[in-house]
């Protein structure tokens, strides 16, 4: 140390304090060493750790160091001038550790400290915190005050900045007499010891927290938190605000004395996270399981915001459901109700946008809104137009099934709740393509990656599927399941004073034959058609494939002969159905181009490739229907068979009489009725279809010259003779096999042998309910009075009154009867509560499982007087198995078709997702179809995916075995510590897990880490990779190596890693730019202002809105076509793009925060 010195400013190298105590701590003239400092840092430390270390290993040597918060602003600069901080110094202590990188010499450090920190006073390394008044004074004294001390006073903090960078001004004092100088009363000068002295011994001893809770516990200390911990701390990191959402009450709780219905806790706590969804990004859906209340939580929500924000409400619901919701804000005892419209009343709903126009709507609730998952519809234009001229407006999408087929159902409702806005809920990451995109985008990927795994694989992995959907659709779906409500209240509800739990279900079977007695004088009625009787001859599977464009009797040289003789009345029936060729839908295989050949062996354009796909779709959409009504019913696909008679032979005499092919222009249309006819795309007011009615409603048909040069007429008229051959045959054949019908008798043994509970009866087709109406009240034994609800909307709900008049608060007018046993249609599967009810008796098989889980909620909720609630499933005692695997097979065929006609040349609607279990359910081994039952709702609520990590969070908020100040710590873990991965997979290959947060403080980005490579992971694959249960909850040794260099590799890959992508640009492939550069050209061409034409293609690239992206694409393509068929595209085209551009606004973005910080790391 340079002699003479004094002052000390960090200048130079001879002027730094650090180098000063460096030389001071080696002197062995000092034993001790005094710091009193504002702040410090391991940084500081380790610029002297040589020093220090020796220092400390020399016997009979302390330091002591004391801590007292600096006033962040002097006292004279402020009228009111700030109060010590309670959490000084953990806060920045905390914070300091946690940004600081780990690396070796700081590892040193916090080794070094652990190691001489101990409870005594007396230990060789101690620090207190000094907590009575701001210490904005730095002091070191060497020395004690036995030696000859020296000592350092000024500015500096025990800091790497104070020590070696800022500018300071210390002074620096060698004589012993004034540093060591014993005060005795105030009128003495003070001196360095008797200031360190007096503050020390006012001080808090804190040696111990210090090397316990901060230093261990931060990511440089070697004590690691426990898996359990660093799971829920990861949960708290991305689901915290949810988790308060919930707990932050915005809803009134009503006095048990008010006579209002006591809502449940999940019930305010859903309310309450719906409000702070809706005032976060303007839409939400409520999505809670069957049976859960929905409607009381969505009343709480209106409450909101009719009665404490004073704002205009409109429910938008099904017909039959608005009687059950005026009832409920009757309940609720609503002075002033919202406006409540029906689903299906789109006049009335045009009249009053008009006539109420100038009163903005502040919120739109659509309940059972999958109704409107559809963008094709009228409805969804008026909704969606509506919702658009109410900016500000919320919208809660109130849905037990928000996904019913496809996801496209999930990204149309939340596009409508968004007024077409969806980039307003952000971007979310896809992991295979490394990029991030927009929900709707996110979500059509993923529908493209299921049609992939169909293709490739044969089947869909649906945990994959749920570790994507989980993290998208978070931000505004609030979601109990039953599932979850059992696991946080194991021991019940308290529902009116009474605790109460879910009924146990149990499935089981009913079985019924086709007699086979009549099997012979089937085939002798099949005599009259020669190729019939051949096609016996052969598997059923053989006739169901697709492949030549020729009539199903005409390929027997393709087929599989039969080892054993066709033996069941089943059997000829599916064969009869699936000869027939349906030539009327696919006319266009009779073109001579096509005829006869393999349909991948054609070379056709666009155009082409879409007529011919849609026509061989509906053809196998038809036979798969055929067969599903010949299983509900002898009556129902005789009806439908009737109707196809009818059709072909009018088909038949144009053809004869004009020489002129005449079929429905739309076939697009036809295929959406027949779906819902299907019952796989249904709304809930169309459950049932024929073709007659459709085609009478239908104004636009195609006439086409049967010319013999380009259509095989000869062959044409000759097949439509088979199939009006093989309809006779059928009708004859189904005449006798109704007169034996074992399937009703078997329902109405079950029904007289059913003494204590209501039964409901579902089934899928209104011809079948019809039949069971007028021939099952005959079967059945007198006493119990069975209604079957035929009829309209609010018909069918006077039914339901009379059925569950308890559940239903009804009370029975004079003159009427209570139901014992109900029959309906699906039309009364949705938003009932039938609790009165205690079995279910679904007399179909199930095809879509969405409607099954419809079905048993509404008997199996929560209030049911029943323990158990038994659900019977019709199922053929024989065939069962060859008829699942024939329908599979054709409906392969058509997805087959789906899927290869690509994005551009969408020919039919999307595809249902295929379940792999339903044979199981029909399982004669108990244990197999309760697993299947299971499997059901758990692959519904994946696709509806249900936040299981959610319920792990509550679960431990919850537990009172947890004080909430342990609670407070796991919430707020240090950054950056390691832990282990308790259940790693065998095919999780990465070394190292690292949870990082972006910029904007936003938790949940994972990166598997492996050989200096990185892969982003999406959140719910993280969590599923970290998750742990509470018994693993004991902290351990940190005894990971090379911490400091994983850290670094991991963060140098986050730095490097970008989300910003450049500005956006809607993407169209070369066709469609032809089609826009066309339409731009013939603007200009027709000197339409500029502004218009700048709108139109600023609109076409740049917009976010994904309503308008997709009316657009519509013109593009219609464009398109136009322009390969050499059509004119003029005015009225362009006049709806600009009507589109008008509505466009620009400006906005959503670029995606980059990468910030390392929260957790796992190995």
């Amino acid at each position: 140390m340079k002699n003479g010195i004094k002052l000390i400013d960090n200048s130079s190298n001879e002027y730094q304090l650090g180098s000063v105590l460096r030389e001071l701590i080696t002197d062995t003239a000092y034993s001790e060493i005094s710091i009193a400092t504002g702040y410090w840092d391991l940084p500081g430390m380790a610029d002297i750790f040589n020093e220090l270390n020796t220092f400390l290993t020399r016997e009979k040597t302390g330091l002591r160091l004391l801590l007292g918060e600096e006033p962040s602003v002097k006292a004279y600069q402020v009228k009111n001038p700030a109060k010590q901080d309670p959490d000084f110094p953990e806060k920045y202590l905390k914070k300091n550790l946690e940004e600081l990188q780990l690396k070796e010499e700081f590892q040193k450090v916090a080794d070094l400290l652990c190691k001489y920190l101990n409870e005594e006073s007396d230990g060789k390394l101690q620090i207190r915190v000094y907590r009575k008044n701001f210490l904005h004074a730095k002091c070191y004294i060497f020395g004690t005050d036995e030696e000859n001390a020296v000592g350092v006073i000024g500015s500096s903090n025990f800091t790497r900045q104070g020590l070696f960078g800022n500018l300071e001004l210390n002074q620096f004092e060698d004589n012993n007499a004034t540093v060591n100088f014993i005060r005795k009363n105030l009128s003495q000068h003070p001196s360095h010891r008797t200031w360190f002295e007096d503050l020390w011994n006012d001080s808090e001893h804190w040696s111990q927290i210090f090397k316990e809770e901060i230093l261990a516990l931060s990511k440089h200390g070697g004590l690691c938190f426990s898996a359990y911990e660093m799971y829920i701390h990861a949960l708290y990191r991305i689901y915290g605000q949810d988790l308060q959402d919930e707990k932050e009450n915005k809803v009134d709780i009503d006095d048990p004395g008010s006579g209002k219905p006591q809502l449940l806790k999940f019930q305010i706590e859903n309310a309450n996270s719906l409000i702070k969804k809706l005032e976060r990004q303007s839409v939400a859906m409520l999505s809670d399981s069957v049976g859960l209340g929905k409607t009381y939580t969505a009343i709480k929500v209106i409450e909101y915001y009719k009665h404490n924000l004073n704002q205009r409400v409109v429910v938008i619901a099904p017909a039959g459901l608005i009687q059950q919701w005026r009832k409920a804000f009757d309940d609720f005892r609503m002075i002033h109700i919202p406006e409540i419209y029906s689903l299906q009343d789109t006049h009335r709903i045009e009249d009053i946008r008009e006539n109420l126009r100038s009163i903005p709507v502040g919120l739109f609730v659509f309940d059972e809104s999958h109704n409107l998952r559809s963008t094709g519809g009228q409805r969804f234009e008026v909704f969606i137009k509506w919702r658009q001229e109410n900016e500000n407006a919320k919208t809660l999408m109130v849905t037990a099934t928000p996904i019913n087929n496809q996801l496209a159902d999930l990204t149309n409702q939340i596009m409508l709740g968004s007024g077409g806005d969806i980039f307003r809920l952000g971007r979310f990451y896809d992991r295979s393509r490394q990029k991030y995109f927009t929900l709707k985008e996110r979500l059509e990927l993923l529908q493209a990656d299921m049609r992939k795994q169909i293709r490739e694989y044969k089947f869909i992995n649906y945990q994959q599927i749920k570790e994507q959907l989980t993290p998208l659709l978070n931000r505004f779906i609030v979601r109990r399941t039953r599932q979850g409500i059992e696991k946080e209240y194991p021991d019940g509800l308290e529902i009116n004073g009474k605790r109460q739990k879910f009924p146990k279900s149990y499935p089981d079977n009913l079985e019924y034959e086709v007699p086979n007695q009549f099997k012979s004088q089937l085939l002798k009625i099949a005599e009259q058609n020669k190729e019939l009787i051949r096609a016996f001859n052969y598997e059923i599977t053989s006739l169901a494939e697709l492949e030549y464009l020729t009539h199903p009797l005409d390929l027997f040289e393709h087929y599989t002969e039969r080892e054993k003789p066709i033996n069941s009345s089943l059997e000829i029936i599916y064969t009869a159905l699936l000869s027939l060729g349906f030539p009327c839908y696919r006319y266009n295989i009779y073109r001579h181009a096509y005829f006869g050949r393999r349909r991948g062996e054609l070379e056709l354009n666009a155009d082409e490739n879409r007529e011919l796909s849609r026509q061989i779709g509906i053809y196998g959409i038809f036979r798969t229907v055929f067969l599903k009504r010949l299983e509900s019913s002898l009556f129902s696909i005789n009806k439908s068979i009737k109707s196809y008679e009818d059709k072909l032979i009018d088909f038949q005499t144009k053809l004869d009489k004009f020489n002129k092919i005449i079929s429905v222009k739309n076939l697009s249309a036809l295929n959406k009725a027949i779906d819902a006819y299907n019952e796989q795309n249904a709304e809930e007011d169309e459950l049932d279809f024929d073709i007659e009615s459709f085609e009478e409603t239908e104004q636009e048909f195609v006439t086409i010259i049967a010319d013999e040069a380009v259509f095989n007429v000869a062959q044409l008229k000759d097949d439509i003779a088979k199939d009006l051959s093989i309809i006779g045959i059928l009708k004859e054949q189904i005449a006798l096999l109704i007169k034996k019908d074992d399937k009703i008798q078997e329902l109405a043994k079950h029904l007289n042998q059913n003494d204590d509970r209501k039964v409901i009866v579902f089934t899928y087709f209104a011809d079948t309910l019809k039949y069971l109406s007028e021939n099952l009240p005959g079967y059945l034994v007198k006493g119990k009075n069975i209604e079957f609800a035929l009829g309209t909307k609010s018909e069918i709900e006077d039914y339901a009154k009379r059925f569950a008049p308890v559940s239903k608060k009804y009370e029975l007018k004079q003159g009427e009867k209570e139901i014992d046993f109900l029959v309906a249609t699906d039309k009364l599967s949705e938003g009932q509560n039938l609790q009165d009810c205690g079995m279910v008796v679904n007399y179909d098989l199930h095809w879509n499982p969405v409607r099954m889980i419809q079905r048993n909620g509404r008997i199996n909720r929560l209030g049911s007087k029943f323990e158990e609630i038994f659900i019977y499933n019709f199922r053929p005692t024989e065939q069962l198995e060859s008829y699942l695997q024939l329908v599979s097979k054709l409906q392969d065929k058509i997805n087959l078709i789906r899927y290869t006609i690509g994005s551009d040349q969408s020919v039919l609607d999307e595809e249902p997702i295929p379940q792999d279990f339903t044979e199981d359910l029909y399982s004669r081994d108990e244990k197999k179809r309760l697993e299947a039952f299971r499997k059901i709702f758990e692959t519904s609520e994946l696709l509806a995916a249900e936040d299981l990590f959610m319920d792990d969070l509550r679960e431990f908020d919850r537990n009172e075995s947890f004080d909430t100040s342990y609670k407070e710590s796991i919430k707020g873990l240090p950054k950056g510590k390691w832990g282990k991965v308790q259940m790693k997979k065998d095919d999780d290959d990465y070394n190292h897990l690292a949870h990082i947060i972006d910029d904007k403080n936003e938790a949940g980005y994972f990166i598997a880490y492996k050989n200096n490579k990185g892969e982003l992971l999406t959140t719910a694959e993280g969590l599923l990779s970290i998750q742990a249960i509470s018994t693993n909850n004991q902290r351990f040794k940190d005894i990971f190596k090379n911490k400091p260099n994983v850290e670094s590799d991991i963060l140098n890959y986050i730095q490097s890693y970008q989300f910003r992508e450049g500005d956006f640009v809607n993407a169209y492939n070369k066709s469609q730019e032809a089609a826009i550069a066309y339409i731009r050209n013939s603007m200009f061409e027709y000197q339409y202002p500029y502004e218009d034409i700048m709108q139109v293609e600023s609109c076409l690239l740049y917009s976010l809105n994904a309503y308008l992206n997709k009316e657009n694409m519509k013109l593009v393509r219609q464009v398109n076509r136009m322009l390969r068929q050499n059509k004119h595209a003029g005015s009225e085209i362009i006049d709806k793009f600009i009507a589109l551009a008008k509505q466009y606004k620009p400006g906005e973005t959503t670029d995606k925060a980059p990468l910030s910080e390392i929260i957790q790391i796992f190995e």
